[in-house]
């Protein structure tokens, strides 16, 4: 799918919730991740799962794209790297945190939501896992050479994330696993917060 369907997806409520914000939605989409889970008390990864899956960048992994309202940016940096765990418990999402750093050392970082999101059977490529952010600050008003200047001089800033074809090994780890990360302005509330990141994650799933 294109990079304005991804981002179109949760245009529309975050529009509403970030109004005062000139720019509503960033996508950054990163491919080829390496991803390890580490059960707490052994056992296969599954939408029951309890324990942690750490993500990070090998030889296949890209920063394949940054979109801001739906447009794609001219990019002139590639991924650096991405280093990042979530939590689960029961196959709901219980926290954690991730950074994305580009070659020209811009970066985003965000901590996860503890209690929104969960495990997924996704059809053909495994699973997916969705969740919400809080406290999202980029380095600078650009990452990767893409203008987000609107998002930095509103933060710290709340979004989402859909991590998507995982498909664990007898041992909990996939190299080839991908991570789509949503950004806005914050959300005046709690529960607009849980509207705009699910509304958006609840119709990625559906992309692919």
């Amino acid at each position: 799918m294109t990079m304005f369907n991804k981002i179109t997806i949760i245009g529309a409520a975050a529009v509403l919730s970030t109004a005062a914000s000139a720019a509503t939605v960033a996508l950054i989409d990163v491919n080829g991740m390496a991803a390890q889970y580490t059960a707490a008390a052994g056992g296969a990864f599954g939408t029951g799962a309890t324990g942690s899956i750490h993500f990070f960048t090998d030889s296949n992994t890209v920063l394949a794209g940054v979109a801001v309202d739906g447009v794609n940016q001219t990019l002139t940096a590639g991924l650096q790297s991405i280093n990042g765990t979530i939590n689960l418990v029961g196959g709901v999402v219980q926290g954690g945190a991730f950074t994305i750093t580009a070659t020209d050392a811009t970066s985003y970082v965000a901590t996860i939501v503890a209690g929104i999101g969960e495990v997924a059977v996704q059809a053909g490529q495994g699973f997916s896992i969705d969740g919400l952010t809080f406290n999202g600050l980029f380095s600078g008003p650009t990452f990767a050479g893409a203008n987000i200047s609107d998002f930095f001089s509103a933060q710290p800033l709340t979004g989402s994330f859909l991590q998507f074809a995982f498909r664990p090994n007898a041992g909990g780890f996939d190299q080839d696993s991908d991570l789509d990360v949503f950004v806005s302005v914050p959300l005046p509330s709690a529960a607009g917060l849980a509207f705009a990141g699910l509304a958006g994650i609840t119709a990625a799933r559906r992309r692919r």
